[in-house]
Parts: structure tokens; C-alpha cells; sequence
């Protein structure tokens, strides 16, 4: 057998602390109990592969090949199996925003980080817990299930609590002066007609004392437990930490279906029930945010049209609002048919990044962004999930995103610009969105620093 129960816990994160030792630990972790996307949470270590792109090399383990399309390389790599309807073994990892480079060559920032553009593993073995019918399963692709378990339960163990200390406030290369003078380059650019809508994010960064993987555990469940995404994710290699708390999903790709719920249109949360649902009905009826919302809509149908049946294309959802801990967003959903002659991994590539964190038309936009942005954005706004065995996908957009590496926690926040936009509204807007993300690292702190 292949498969065994184990017994349900609601909470992943507890079994997830005692993987942690395996080494390479993953989780994706649906922490938001009330959202529709809530159902599966998957934790795996110790690949029997490892995965990273870095300067133009995919390396799989041992193995390496040169190109400048490593995540429809990736498939090279892939072990086959026959279709699941969820994940059992396979890729778990990060895509970074600059493998959009091969579709959309420019100048780009240097990463801040000493990540690779791609980190991952492949893996032999998972946890998944369905909570719609509370059960949770240990999965192997070789070997008797059972067996397995029991030699992993003797090598686990729990994860101790690790104190760390910020040592600075999170601080900004696009201080809110720079901020100002890149919001009216946008602007001129936008009134030439060179693009619709640029998407210009601002990295903060943070240094500490402490381990780099103790930090981000410590962080991660702070965090996830105070502002519950549906899409998180916490992914602990030797070089660093990526942690994830995005409310969007950017491609699930099934046998025959392509899905995408692009995210564009914000407004905050407020602790008065009156005025938190008059903010939700404003963002429902705001003409601005409608129509930044569909320009992505038009580009992601664009990206699907490329890899999709013709005429498969459909929107069955538009401007939805969604209600996160912090935020509303006003949320679409794309979908179509998957050519056959068509890889799941090649329709992955084919519309990364996600057009809601760039803009549209996508690639004068990312062009923009890179000239004006001064730091590269590392994984953030690239893409976190898996791709399984037979070919399921399920990622989400690397947003409200942390990387953490080398006594350093880096944090991007961004927003659309339109040319009705007002810099104070934009500014406001990314304060939003990762104001109580850099709270909660510092709360998570021994020492409390306020973001900055």
C-alpha cells in the first residue's frame, strides 16, 4: 500500500514542527478556515531531489541542464504517474519573478537575496490533511506506506521555540520621497499610452539576531495564526526561508482545466462592523477598482488564450469582494480548457508571472518596473505551489510574501497604478496590505520593533 490514515489534526502546523529536523521541510497550509480554496494542507521534507535555477543552470540533484525556460524544463525531471485529483508526491517550491526574463528580457535589480531564481524539492513522500473530511494521509510513491511512516517517526522530533531579536526597523530603498518621484515616472508613462496599468512595489528589509530558520518558523506561526491567507506557505531550505501568507491563487491546472482568480482592487479592514461593511460596499461599487480589475482579467484571458482550446476562454466570476484579515479585494476568476498537446508545466510558463502583480499590457509594464524598482523582488511576485506526479498544478501569486536569509527579513508590498491614481492613495494602499505582516515580525520579535 501506498497510502496511510494518520490521525486528523485541524492544526498542520503542529505535525509540520517535527518534520522540520527531516531537513528541507515544506508546507502548504490552507490557514484560513472560512475561505472557499480552504480544504488541503501538504507537508513534506527531505526530497529525494533537490531543485534550484540559478544563472541559467536547473539543477535537479545530481543533474543539471542549461536553459532559460527551467519551469517547463522542469517536466524533464518529473517522475509519471497516472492523474490525482491532489497532491501525493512530486515538485513542492518557489518560482521567482525573474524567470519571467525568457518572455520579457530587460535590465533587472540585483536580488537582495542570495536565493536562486527557483528552490525546491522533489519529493518522495507527503502529509495531506483534507479538512473537508478531516482526514489525513501519509503518501509514498515507493515502499509499503506503513513501514515508512514508522522509520520517519523514529527520526522526528519537536521543533524548539528560539527566540530572536530585531536589531532594526524595516526600511525601504524606495523611501517615500523615491516612492513619489517613481510614481510620477509611472504617470508619464501611463499618459504617453505606453501602458494601462503598472503594478510598483517597494522591498523593506530587516535585520536580526538569531537562526535564519528558527526566525522564520517563529515568524510563520505568529503570522499565519494572527492574519489567516488561504494560500499560505512556509518552505525552509539550507539558504533560506521563504513564508508565504497570499490570499491568491495564480494557476490550477488539472487534466483539462485551467484556473485563475486574479486579484486587483483594495480597500482596509475596520474594527467597527459598520464601517468595515460600508469599506466592502465602496470597493464593490468603485468604477476605478472595476476597471483595474478587468484590464488584469483581459490580460490573464490573453495568457490562458495562448495554451487553451479556442473559445474555451470563460469568466464565471467577476469582482467578487473577498475578506481577508486585513483587506477586502475584489476578486475574478478565468478559466479554459487545456490543450492536450499542451504540458501542464508549459501552460505554467506561458503565463508567468501572474498579470495582476505586473500590469498590462504585461511585458511594457515589467519593462517599467524594472527601470524604476530599485531592488530585484527575489520571489516575491513569483509564484509558490506544486506540480504533482500526474501533472496537477496548484500555485498561488508569491504575495504578502517574506524571504528570509543571511539575518535578514525581506518584505515587498505593491499596487496597481492607473492614470487616475493619487501617490498618497498608493502608499496607503501597500501600508495595507503588509503594514500587519511587518507588525507581526515584530511582535514575533523578543524585542518589539515597530516597522518603519
Amino acid at each position: 500500500m501506498n497510502s496511510h490514515p494518520l490521525i486528523y489534526h485541524a492544526d498542520s502546523r503542529i505535525r509540520f514542527a517535527a518534520l522540520r529536523p527531516l531537513g528541507n521541510a515544506v508546507m502548504l497550509h490552507s490557514a484560513a478556515a472560512d475561505h472557499g480554496s480552504r480544504r488541503f494542507d501538504i507537508l513534506a521534507a527531505a526530497p529525494g531531489a533537490l531543485v534550484t535555477y540559478r544563472d541559467g543552470v536547473l539543477r535537479v540533484g545530481d543533474e543539471t541542464l542549461a536553459t532559460a525556460n527551467p519551469i517547463e524544463a522542469l517536466g524533464r525531471f518529473m517522475p509519471q504517474a497516472p492523474y490525482h485529483p491532489h497532491f501525493r508526491h512530486g515538485f513542492i517550491g518557489a518560482f521567482g519573478y525573474a524567470l519571467s526574463a525568457p518572455h520579457a528580457p530587460t535590465a533587472r535589480a540585483a536580488n537582495p537575496t542570495r536565493l536562486p531564481d527557483l528552490i525546491g524539492g522533489i519529493y518522495d513522500w507527503s502529509i495531506v490533511t483534507d479538512h473537508e473530511n478531516e482526514t489525513t494521509t501519509f503518501y509514498t510513491r515507493t515502499g509499503d506506506a506503513a513501514a515508512v511512516w514508522r522509520r520517519l517517526q523514529q527520526t522526528m522530533r519537536p521543533s524548539p521555540e528560539v527566540g530572536f531579536t530585531l536589531t532594526s526597523g524595516f526600511h525601504s530603498e524606495l523611501g517615500d520621497a523615491a516612492y513619489g518621484a517613481a510614481f510620477e515616472s509611472v504617470m508619464s508613462r501611463l499618459l504617453a499610452g505606453d501602458c494601462y496599468q503598472v503594478n510598483l512595489a517597494r522591498h523593506f528589509a530587516s535585520r536580526f539576531e538569531g537562526s535564519d530558520h528558527d526566525t522564520a518558523w517563529s515568524i510563520y506561526r505568529r503570522v499565519s495564526a494572527q492574519q489567516p491567507a488561504p494560500f499560505c506557505a512556509y518552505l525552509e531550505f539550507e539558504e533560506g526561508v521563504i513564508a508565504s501568507f497570499s490570499p491568491e491563487r495564480f494557476l490550477r491546472i488539472t487534466h483539462d482545466r485551467v484556473t485563475s482568480t486574479p486579484i486587483k482592487g483594495t480597500r482596509p479592514r475596520s474594527a467597527d462592523p459598520e464601517e468595515d461593511l460600508a469599506l466592502r460596499v465602496a470597493l464593490a461599487a468603485s468604477e476605478k477598482d472595476r476597471a483595474e480589475n478587468v484590464m488584469i482579467v483581459d490580460l490573464v484571458r490573453h495568457d490562458l488564450g495562448r495554451v487553451c482550446r479556442p473559445g474555451s476562454i470563460r469568466t464565471p466570476s467577476l469582482f467578487a469582494v473577498e475578506s481577508f484579515a486585513s483587506v477586502h479585494h475584489l476578486v475574478s476568476t478565468v478559466t479554459g480548457e487545456r490543450r492536450p498537446e499542451v504540458s501542464s508545466l508549459a501552460c505554467l510558463a506561458a503565463a508567468f508571472p501572474a498579470g495582476s502583480i505586473t500590469g498590462a499590457p504585461k511585458h511594457a509594464a515589467m519593462a517599467i518596473i524594472d527601470a524604476l524598482e530599485p531592488v530585484g523582488r527575489s520571489f516575491y511576485c513569483g509564484a509558490v505551489g506544486y506540480v504533482d506526479d500526474g501533472g496537477l498544478i496548484d500555485t498561488s501569486v508569491a504575495i504578502r510574501t517574506l524571504v528570509i536569509e543571511d539575518g535578514t527579513v525581506h518584505c515587498w508590498g505593491g499596487g496597481g497604478i492607473v492614470a487616475d491614481s493619487r501617490v498618497d492613495t498608493e502608499r496607503a494602499e501597500i501600508d495595507h496590505k503588509i503594514g500587519g505582516l511587518l507588525q507581526g515580525v515584530a511582535e514575533a520579535a523578543s524585542t518589539d520593533l515597530s516597522a518603519a
